[in-house]
């Protein structure tokens, strides 16, 4: 009667109680017949879970960079574009290396907004964005680029049909064959230096107030630098243990080239032009602001 049981589908305990048998005279008269019980199946018996990817390969880099961010191509300050790579080409020593962090090309032409004006053709983005690598690629010889979200606006057309190595290679292919490119899906990084690691990222999320967000995601980690794009500030700062340099990363774009600048009003803070260095673990910031930069120290001229 037991092996009756426990072939229709009784546990060790359900069995017991028809069988008025305690739970461990149950389960060792099992063990001796060889009666296999619904609740005593090897492992090999089940069903085994799905593969589910883990989401954990963002860049980890190292030492010196100068970093860009909001390129946003073809609405770029070209000038300060060139003097990001005199920059990196004078204070950096070889391999020369630089960061992008986000939204390198606006995709307007995937934008869920409505256009108030007729925009830059995809074409023009395009160009304007393979100016620019093949530019910096004449100083640096290493580029990485982690996505923002105006990059993310292209990436979202696929609907999540291809893996993230086709994405990568599919964007690769569109701004430049050149392996000197390195290209990451995630809109972060981790960067070690000799004071300490660094937070990076184009983070999605923006304040009125510079540094807001910035101590907020120093706050979260509590053992790393943070410096975050997106917001189009330009500040820095320290933490609120005083341990930590926080940083609001200045955008690479001219706002009189931006429709959505020009033709629209707001009390938002005027948006910030410049890029960023860092060397020997210290962090530095340009602006196109000669009270905030002179670039007659910087660069003789």
């Amino acid at each position: 009667m037991l092996r009756q049981l426990m072939e229709v589908g009784h546990s060790y305990a359900s069995a017991g109680r028809v069988l008025d048998r305690p739970y461990n005279s149950v389960r060792e008269k099992c063990r001796s017949e060889g009666i296999q019980s619904k609740g005593d199946r090897t492992v090999t018996d089940l069903i085994p879970p799905p593969d589910v990817p883990i989401y954990d390969g963002a860049l980890e880099l190292e030492g010196d960079f100068v970093i860009v961010c909001d390129v946003h191509a073809p609405a770029t300050d070209w000038l300060l574009a060139s003097r990001a790579a005199l920059i990196g080409q004078r204070y950096l020593e070889e391999p020369r290396r630089l960061l992008i962090v986000g939204d390198l090309m606006n995709f307007d032409a995937f934008s869920k907004y409505d256009a108030l004006v007729a925009m830059p053709s995809f074409d023009a983005e395009k160009s304007a964005a393979q100016f620019a690598v093949k530019l910096w690629l004449q100083t640096f010889d290493e580029v990485y680029l982690v996505l923002g979200n105006h990059d993310y606006r292209w990436v979202k057309q696929f609907e999540g049909v291809f893996p993230e190595d086709t994405i990568l290679d599919l964007l690769h292919a569109l701004i430049s064959n050149d392996q000197r490119l390195i290209i990451s899906v995630y809109p972060w990084m981790t960067i070690d230096t000799i004071n300490g690691p660094w937070h990076l990222a184009h983070m999605a999320e923006y304040a009125q107030t510079p540094l807001m967000k910035a101590r907020k995601k120093a706050n979260k980690h509590k053992n790393r630098h943070v410096a975050l794009a997106h917001q189009h500030h330009l500040a820095m700062g320290l933490d609120e243990s005083g341990k930590f340099v926080i940083a609001d990363l200045p955008m690479l774009a001219d706002d009189a080239k931006l429709a959505y600048v020009g033709l629209g009003d707001s009390t938002k803070p005027a948006m910030k032009r410049g890029f960023s260095m860092l060397r020997n673990g210290t962090f530095y910031q340009f602006s196109d602001n000669p009270a905030y930069t002179d670039w007659k120290f910087w660069l003789d001229d």
